[in-house]
């Protein structure tokens, strides 16, 4: 027999004993309860109680999988990496509010963007700002389960940003365009603010947005004719931006872009820590209310 108590079997089977004072029935078994595949030694009613699964067969924490129950949208692996969640929490939504947000985002703004950029520009751009937001949102956050196109929306907002800085002359009112940007940006980073709403992620997909500028914003319709849409209004008149700045812009833009993505995976995978002072940038609350911020797994003690 194995002295790792870990790699023992489960006992099915029992002693008959006509002494009750030298029987003792064990009622504690393990129950896995939260999201954090936490397991604890709890009788069923207790168990149940906490809304967590009981194994009744089992006696140690370490001969059930907790982490199996939850994350389960994939058959579950040794290792369960499970990275394309990253990818999916970009699709998926927390109600009917949450799809007419986006529903409203994707019809006033990213309509634009598309109309430019086409759909395979646009899409890597609103694709590759989400999972980059999302990995940022794992690293400070880790714990807290989150879905939504957050970081992709301010990807997509930090294109247009730079976009309106690189092609200042080609706007009718590039400050007015500047200014509408600007303060959808302060008011969702504001928003962000309040429990339960991640600007962690907002960050990371306003960061990885930049970046993929630096790589599309060379490119300029060449039209014959007054190009018009929406926010943008591009003169009759072709670009006069040197191919050796669009070379070293579009050079400086992929090396920044895998950096921050091998960074981000790199730190990610091997758990480095987090200062506890970055907890101010997503939830700032009275003192009487902190346990909204506590809830949300967030550390706001000084």
């Amino acid at each position: 027999m194995s002295t790792n108590v870990t790699g023992w079997p489960i006992c099915t089977d029992s002693v008959a004993s006509n002494s009750e004072h030298l029987s003792c029935r064990v009622t504690g078994r393990p129950c896995c309860v939260g999201i954090q595949a936490q397991c604890i030694i709890t009788s069923q009613e207790h168990c149940d109680f906490l809304e967590g699964k009981f194994h009744k067969d089992a006696f140690l924490c370490s001969q059930v999988n907790c982490l199996k129950g939850i994350c389960g949208l994939t058959p579950f692996g040794k290792t369960p990496d499970q990275i394309q969640r990253l990818g999916l929490a970009v699709f998926l939504h927390a109600g009917i509010f949450h799809v007419l947000l986006t529903i409203i985002f994707n019809f006033y703004i990213l309509r634009d963007l598309e109309k430019y950029l086409g759909w395979l520009a646009t899409a890597t751009l609103y694709i590759g700002s989400g999972i980059g937001g999302n990995i940022i949102s794992a690293l400070f956050v880790p714990y807290s389960a989150e879905v939504g196109p957050a970081a992709s929306m301010f990807g997509v907002i930090a294109f247009f940003l730079i976009f309106i800085v690189y092609h200042w002359n080609f706007f009718d009112r590039a400050w007015l365009e500047m200014l509408k940007y600007s303060i959808i940006v302060v008011l969702l980073f504001l928003i962000g603010f309040l429990p339960y709403i991640d600007n962690y992620a907002r960050i990371g997909g306003f960061l990885f947005g930049m970046m993929f500028s630096f790589i599309q914003i060379h490119y300029i319709p060449q039209h014959d004719c007054m190009t018009e849409f929406n926010s943008f209004r591009f003169p009759n008149q072709k670009a006069k931006s040197s191919l050796l700045g669009k070379i070293a812009l579009l050079i400086t833009g992929l090396v920044l872009l895998l950096t921050l993505y091998i960074f981000s995976f790199l730190w990610f995978y091997l758990e480095g820590d987090v200062w506890n002072g970055f907890s101010y940038l997503n939830c700032i609350i009275p003192t009487s209310l902190s346990n909204l911020c506590q809830d949300y797994r967030q550390d706001i003690s000084a």
